[in-house]
């Protein structure tokens, strides 16, 4: 019977989980969830309910695996509510943003009134769950979207119809992007 959830990244092992989940470890809160088989429900580690035997828990990660898994939030922990949770919802919806372009049109200044944060909030925020600033991630965003298009790309690059594209994509720094750009093709 597997009882952790093995697809989820750096979780502790079981019996340390459960040692913090009888303790109410503040350390542990946001480190991983635990969904009680018994009740289909999963909690914060500090959730102030009374404590489940080991054999009925499974531990997860983060909220969404438990969610997944089919287990409901705890109404007295509100784990899908927690501020570490709705901080990766924020990066997730920022990132999908950039993904769709947001930056290619706009500047940072922009995109981060519509998310309602300051331009140096929504850095830090990305910067603690992606490790890159914005226009890193578009960029990256941007490169992938190139590489993508593989050999018709690089047939835009040998043609003058590459700059167009470029330009319309928002790339605005030609040769830095070109040597890139040769660099995956050739990976």
């Amino acid at each position: 019977m597997d009882t952790l959830h093995h697809s989820d990244i750096d979780l502790p092992d079981r019996e340390i989980c459960y040692r913090a989940l009888l303790a109410r470890d503040t350390r542990f809160d946001g480190v991983f969830f635990t969904g009680v088989k018994t009740t289909g429900i999963y909690c914060r580690p500090v959730c102030r309910v009374k404590t489940p035997r080991a054999s009925s828990c499974t531990f997860f990660a983060n909220a969404a695996s438990a969610e997944a898994a089919g287990y409901r939030p705890c109404l007295r922990c509100r784990p899908e509510l927690a501020p570490y949770a709705l901080q990766q919802n924020l990066a997730y919806a920022v990132w999908q943003r950039i993904a769709a372009g947001a930056l290619n049109n706009g500047d940072l200044e922009s995109l981060s009134q519509e998310v309602g944060l300051s331009s140096r909030q929504l850095r830090r925020v990305l910067q603690e769950h992606f490790g890159v600033s914005p226009v890193e991630l578009a960029q990256t965003q941007r490169l992938l979207f190139a590489k993508l298009r593989g050999k018709r790309c690089y047939a835009l690059m040998k043609s003058g119809l590459f700059l167009l594209k470029m330009i319309f994509l928002g790339l605005d720094m030609l040769q830095l992007l070109l040597s890139v750009f040769q660099n995956l093709l050739l990976v």
